[in-house]
């Protein structure tokens, strides 16, 4: 069985003082389930973002796929998808200001960021209510 996530002595510290994460380690295969559970304030969200290469780790070691988190951000991008639970500016936001902000997190070029939203609208055949707000409720 491969190992999907490898996560070692994992560490972030926010503005030098408040450590969000003190030396997590785990791993996760293949076919397997996993649950990332703890208290409020346990230190969850911060690795769900580091894994998304959001945020990047102080310390430790974190591959995906054999692919370091640091090293290797683009390419983890290509592979994996982050949705929140809540965006604390999604329902003031259209469904393509959602897109361009997404674009923007995963460092999409600028030439390619309108193609591409473009065409996820066309796909999910929401090219109508781009403009609308929280376009995720738009049903035809």
């Amino acid at each position: 069985m491969a190992t999907v996530i490898n996560i070692s002595n994992l560490v972030k510290i926010y503005n030098k003082k408040i450590k969000a994460v003190n030396g997590v380690s785990f791993s996760v295969n293949d076919a397997e389930i996993f649950g990332l559970l703890g208290l409020n304030g346990a230190g969850k969200t911060t690795i769900i973002k580091i894994l998304a290469t959001l945020i990047k780790p102080t310390s430790g070691n974190v591959n995906i796929y054999d692919l370091d988190i640091v090293e290797d951000e683009q390419r983890i991008r290509e592979i994996i998808g982050y949705v929140p639970q809540d965006l604390s500016v999604d329902s003031a936001l259209t469904g393509y200001e959602n897109l361009l902000i997404s674009a923007k997190l995963y460092d999409i070029e600028k030439k390619e960021r309108e193609k591409k939203i473009n065409d996820v609208l066309e796909i999910l055949d929401l090219n109508e209510a781009k403009h609308i707000l929280q376009a995720t409720h738009y049903i035809r």
